[in-house]
């Protein structure tokens, strides 16, 4: 990790302080005065909460179940070419309870990176846990970062989350240097809308060739497109078709049965074989559907 790259980055001025941050070590400076780790742009409603994001630390074992454990596999594979560059700076959206960030913290040690979420109290908290990494919290809708300012960005299971997620997606090709990378995951199979969705507070679930098609009409090149959870998916539209039936229950109703069926999943050794099985076949093999879109794109 190159410190320069860091201090030297352009951060945005902060409305109410009239002042640009300047990253020191382990904190920003605004006006040659520290502060933590921990800076705020903008909050407006949002399509998360601190109760879900406690929920899935909870429920879905503290990062540990086994889509999760795939998913971040995938994600930190697309920046592999990053690795062994200390100017490379990567900017997670949604970093939420950062279990990727501590993946990339421990494989690529090289990588200066940017922390950020919408929700600003679990990301005050996490901030606390990583004292060396800058966090910054802003809506994606309205993202002040510069133009070609980042080497790459991620963004895991954050699109559904935001009404407007062509706009989003157009933010995140801005920022991006030219040659830059972004690797997204979405919820796969739009036609699978269910209680689960509703009460994660998901505007949509997306068709691969649907969220392609907004990735292109952003600027982005496609390097690789693929589904996640290919291997379980015939039990996933069972369950997800069953869960359709139970959109009028109560939200006391439709919660536990969620954590239910995530509490089923978390520690399933069958489920961990076979997503492990479809990561090494996924470096030869495109999945016509599965669980989860993933997209590796480049500008």
């Amino acid at each position: 990790m190159n410190n320069s790259v860091l201090s030297d980055f352009p951060w945005p001025s902060i409305p109410e302080m009239n002042g640009n941050p300047k990253w020191e070590d382990d904190g920003f400076l605004i006006k040659g005065e520290k502060h933590a780790n921990f800076i705020c742009y903008n909050q407006t409603d949002s399509n998360w909460s601190e109760h879900l994001t406690e929920l899935h630390e909870q429920e879905a074992g503290n990062g540990q179940h086994p889509i999760d454990i795939a998913s971040r596999h995938l994600a930190l594979s697309s920046f592999r070419k990053l690795a062994h560059n200390d100017e490379a700076l990567l900017l997670e959206v949604g970093c939420s309870s950062g279990y990727l960030l501590q993946d990339l913290q421990k494989y690529f040690p090289n990588i200066n990176i940017i922390g950020s979420d919408y929700l600003a109290k679990p990301l005050k908290k996490l901030s606390i846990h990583c004292p060396t990494i800058p966090f910054i919290q802003f809506d994606l809708q309205n993202c002040p970062l510069p133009d070609g300012s980042v080497d790459g960005v991620v963004a895991l299971n954050v699109l559904e989350h935001i009404e407007k997620d062509e706009l989003a997606l157009k933010h995140l090709y801005r920022i991006l240097k030219p040659g830059g990378v972004m690797h997204i995951e979405v919820p796969a199979g739009q036609n699978l809308y269910d209680i689960y969705d509703e009460y994660l507070l998901h505007h949509r679930r997306y068709s691969l060739t649907g969220i392609e098609d907004k990735v292109k009409a952003a600027g982005f090149e496609i390097l690789n497109s693929t589904h996640l959870g290919f291997s379980i998916y015939p039990a996933f539209w069972a369950v997800k078709k069953m869960n359709r039936c139970f959109l009028s229950n109560t939200e006391e109703q439709k919660q536990k049965i969620v954590t239910k069926q995530i509490n089923q999943t978390k520690n399933n050794l069958l489920i961990k074989i076979a997503l492990e099985i479809e990561i090494k076949l996924g470096a030869f093999v495109r999945f016509p559907c599965g669980i989860r879109c993933i997209l590796s794109c480049c500008k």
